[in-house]
């Protein structure tokens, strides 16, 4: 990602602005003027809150939905929209964690460039839903969340979730991500495999912070995908200890991802305070 020149801070002036401000009595940094500063990227400038609580106006929630297509790419996507009843059919994804073909595209792509989606159209052990084109610039700052009704057919397995910007040529802009290995879905501290096939609401409340302005005639896209990456450690989805495992404990999963009008999922997105708040068009 390239930053526009405001991005650029000196720190080390920084530093003794400070200095003499806390040990000297000179003013205050002008940077430091409220507790909380943060970049927003596509508008390339800084913003500034009294607290990190206070930087979204918004938590606006975009419903999961898809015709039973599955949703395998951007070019046969589900949808997100603000408010549209789920049409019942679950969305799925089978994940078999021996299957490595996706490790050699991943080393051998060139993953610097925006609009190569080399690795992501080849990765089969994923859902994606687009939203609407935005109706006109939106800042986006906080942290995302998703809620997700999701059945799984083996004790455990990981899911990462990214939401990223399709801009209207193509580049992909990626703004916040959450992982998950399912027995600590309720808890860090304590694993609990998973011992049903039912439906479970998992939330994905750890994602990063993200501030972006996102153009107008630009999408949002959400991706849920099995943990399948050359930079993770792979689960065999067995629930044993995983870094005792090897292949020959790997068992294929199948996730499901449900969004009907009882089990709505859900995309929370950070509207920005004091920005523009127009929706997306629906």
């Amino acid at each position: 990602m390239k930053f526009g020149p405001a991005s650029l801070v000196d720190l080390p002036q920084l530093h003794l602005d400070w200095y003499r401000f806390a040990m000297e009595g000179g003013p205050k940094p002008e940077f430091l003027r409220k507790p909380v500063a943060y970049y927003v990227s596509g508008a390339e400038r800084w913003r500034y809150a009294d607290a990190l609580e206070a930087i979204t106006a918004e938590s606006r929630p975009f419903y999961l939905d898809s015709a039973g297509a599955g949703g395998r790419d951007a070019y046969a996507a589900g949808s997100l929209a603000p408010a549209r009843v789920g049409r019942g059919a679950p969305d799925s994804y089978r994940y078999d964690p021996r299957d490595v073909s996706l490790a050699k595209i991943e080393s051998e792509s060139n993953l610097d460039s925006a609009l190569d989606q080399e690795v992501f159209l080849a990765n089969k052990a994923q859902l994606v839903y687009v939203s609407e084109p935005f109706s006109q610039d939106q800042e986006l700052s906080g942290f995302f969340r998703f809620e997700a009704w999701l059945s799984i057919d083996q004790p455990d397995t990981d899911f990462v979730v990214t939401v990223a910007e399709i801009g209207t040529n193509g580049t992909v802009t990626p703004l916040s991500s959450d992982i998950m290995r399912a027995r600590y879905r309720e808890s860090l501290r304590a694993q609990k495999l998973v011992a049903t096939k039912e439906p479970r609401r998992y939330d994905f409340d750890h994602f990063t912070f993200a501030s972006r302005l996102v153009s107008k005639g630009s999408r949002l896209e959400l991706v849920l995908s099995a943990a399948n990456s050359i930079g993770i450690e792979r689960n065999h989805n067995s629930g044993g200890v995983i870094a005792d495992e090897t292949s020959a404990d790997s068992r294929g999963v199948t996730v499901q991802l449900f969004h009907d009008a009882g089990r709505r999922s859900a995309l929370y997105v950070p509207v920005a305070a004091n920005a523009h708040t127009a929706a997306m068009s629906q």
